[in-house]
């Protein structure tokens, strides 16, 4: 893949980094060579090409992850959460970049309404009532995402950052409500792709909080 093409990721703290030289070990082994950033205060020494100091803004690192468009210095860019497993070639989801802005999955959770944080429920009943149809809407992981230069990528992305800054919680919450106000050309691909359970994997396989500290939000 060129230079304009390459891996984005977002880790603070011990066991995020831990995580991600894990991660980053298992995505060469199908896409060796792939150029592959980090965003952290600390660089993962000979293990990513390129380190983009960022302070640390929130304990789960989402102040970054809302603002991987602006962080990204790729042209095409594959975004992964530090704890995941790479277990297959990203190639197919930057060949969709030819006709979407973004590539995402949809969460194992598949519909918005039948998501529920008892510790945040301001936020769920906000957003159930800004996306409307009863919160019968897709809901999506942000833990990977495929996604491209463009106008509408540009402010789709700016505004999802502006959502989660709302309550500075919950970034998947943030993303439904930003894509109600900046409508973004999505490929939608169904939860293995993006997955919990190893043996469904079809590309990454999500340890799902495996590089969250205790003060981290769900």
């Amino acid at each position: 893949m060129s230079d304009s093409t390459g891996v984005l990721y977002v880790a603070y703290g011990n066991a995020a980094r831990k995580q991600c030289a894990r991660s980053i070990a298992t995505l060469f082994a199908h896409a060796p060579g792939i150029n592959v950033a980090v965003v952290s205060e600390q660089p993962l020494q000979d293990i990513a090409h390129l380190h983009i100091y960022h302070p640390e803004a929130d304990p789960g690192a989402r102040t970054q992850k809302t603002s991987m468009y602006a962080l990204s210095p790729f042209e095409r860019t594959l975004f992964l959460d530090a704890d995941t497993e790479v277990v297959a070639s990203p190639a197919p989801g930057f060949n969709l970049l030819q006709w979407v802005d973004v590539v995402i999955a949809q969460d194992c959770n598949r519909r918005f309404a039948d998501c529920h944080w008892k510790h945040l429920p301001d936020e769920r009943v906000a957003t159930l009532d800004e996306v409307g149809l009863n919160g019968d809407v897709l809901y999506y992981n942000s833990g990977v995402i495929f996604f491209r230069r463009s106008e509408r990528a540009a402010q789709f992305f700016a505004r999802w950052h502006e959502e989660w800054q709302r309550w500075k919680r919950h970034d998947q919450m943030a993303f439904i409500r930003a894509l109600q106000h900046s409508p973004v050309r999505l490929a939608v691909l169904r939860e293995t792709w993006n997955t919990h359970v190893r043996a469904n994997a079809r590309f990454v396989w999500h340890n799902h909080r495996a590089a969250a500290r205790p003060e981290a939000p769900h």
